[in-house]
């Protein structure tokens, strides 16, 4: 059975979060995922993963998975908080 199924991806573009869905084949790699849609360039330093899971680019994708390219943090999140709060 060759029926295509839908996964999203969500990454960070100038502090905002956006999501695009995207209908694939089955036994989609995120790296041939990737490489089809032209997303390839979302991902030069950054991490990738499902669900909050880091995963390789060899990982297949399953029906309703949500992608996500995670950034590279600025500052420690406690450090932020802090100093938000005026401590």
């Amino acid at each position: 059975m060759n029926k295509k199924f839908t996964v999203s991806i969500f990454y960070n573009k100038n502090k905002k979060l956006f999501n695009k869905t995207f209908d694939i084949m089955p036994d989609t790699t995120i790296q041939c995922f990737l490489e089809k849609y032209n997303l390839s360039h979302m991902i030069k330093n950054s991490d990738i993963g499902v669900f909050g899971n880091v995963k390789k680019l060899d990982y297949v994708l399953k029906p309703n998975d949500r992608l996500e390219i995670y950034s590279d943090i600025k500052l420690d999140p406690k450090i932020r908080r802090k100093e938000r709060s005026g401590r």
